[in-house]
């Protein structure tokens, strides 16, 4: 089945690392791997919930920070994350992965992920003004194009179309 898979290493060794992984049917599995070794039992406390509409699927994670064996972090605390996809809807498998131009499960591949205020996201609820706009979600001109806040069954999405480049809202 298809799955999203999340790597967190809060420790300075490339070889540590926190793997949560979700398939399309909400099914979990948890890694950890520290000092070498596999802890198959760590498995922690997260939750995970998935969706799937039409010929797409959508997941919902949330690791508490207990999970990871850190405290609440504070301005200023640094995690790396990768994130990957194994797309298994064709006759061969499909892997993505993110950062970008990054290999699938690799080690090294993580980018630096820095904790700074309770919530980046002015507006984290898109809550609308009375003429509907999203208040506080302002896209560069030229990237208007790119991005758009949508209703889709019930929800509001916001939906980036920035293949081959890089966007920022």
């Amino acid at each position: 089945d298809d799955c999203v898979e999340v790597w967190l290493k809060t420790t300075r060794s490339q070889l540590e690392f926190d793997q949560f992984i979700v398939n399309s049917k909400g099914v979990c599995q948890t890694l950890r791997r520290r000092q070498g070794q596999d802890d198959q039992q760590h498995g922690g406390k997260w939750q995970a919930a998935a969706r799937v509409q039409g010929k797409r699927w959508t997941v919902e994670i949330a690791i508490p920070f207990a999970t990871l064996g850190i405290a609440e972090p504070t301005p200023g605390t640094m995690v790396r994350l990768a994130l990957g996809r194994e797309d298994h809807t064709g006759k061969t498998a499909q892997l993505a992965a993110w950062p970008a131009g990054s290999e699938y499960g690799s080690k090294s591949a993580a980018t630096k992920l820095y904790f700074v205020t309770d919530n980046l996201l002015r507006n984290p609820t898109m809550a609308r003004d009375a003429n509907g706009k999203m208040v506080d979600w302002n896209v560069k001109e030229a990237d208007r194009p790119r991005f758009g806040a949508v209703r889709e069954e019930d929800e509001d999405v916001l939906r980036f179309q920035a293949p081959g480049r890089y966007c920022s809202a």
